[in-house]
């Protein structure tokens, strides 16, 4: 249940929902950053986690995107290339929800995006549409995900 407050809330099922679209594209940028250091070798020197982790979403899928063509390695620039795709289609739904404005809409608490040239209400079924969505992205990124390049993953001579 959420926390008692003098903002008017919707139902918390309502709210779950934006909760995962915000956890989920969280989770996508979390797992490109994430393997940017054991992919290091094949990247530009600017292409890191800790020049990248203090931008939006939307400038993590920018600066990907822009990088990819300077990466060598086939496997490793097709996983680039997808993250910059995919983060930038997330960070899209992620703000449409992020920057809509509370309003009533048939009578239930509900967010509205609007800007110029773009209105809608952000329902129930919109949101399990992006979360269908990003689940897509994930499942899609997660096939391109270089793990026998990545030092982080790639199988290691046993201890003795």
């Amino acid at each position: 249940m959420a926390r008692s407050s003098r903002v008017a809330l919707p139902e918390d099922d309502y709210l779950t929902l934006i909760g995962q679209v915000a956890y989920m594209v969280s989770s996508l940028e979390w797992t490109i950053l994430g393997d940017l250091p054991g992919l290091a070798q094949y990247l530009p020197p600017d292409l890191t986690t800790s020049a990248l982790a203090g931008k939006s979403t939307g400038q993590i899928a920018g600066a990907l995107s822009k990088s990819a063509s300077a990466i060598g390695d086939d496997d490793v620039r097709a996983y680039v290339e997808e993250a910059g795709r995919v983060l930038g289609e997330a960070a899209t739904l992620r703000n449409d929800v992020l920057h809509a404005r509370p309003a009533t809409i048939g009578g239930e608490q509900r967010l509205y995006r609007w800007k110029p040239g773009r209105a809608f209400a952000i329902d129930t079924a919109w949101l399990n549409s992006t979360i269908d969505k990003l689940s897509a992205a994930s499942t899609a990124l997660g096939r391109r995900r270089p793990l026998h390049k990545n030092v982080a993953f790639a199988k290691r001579s046993p201890r003795r």
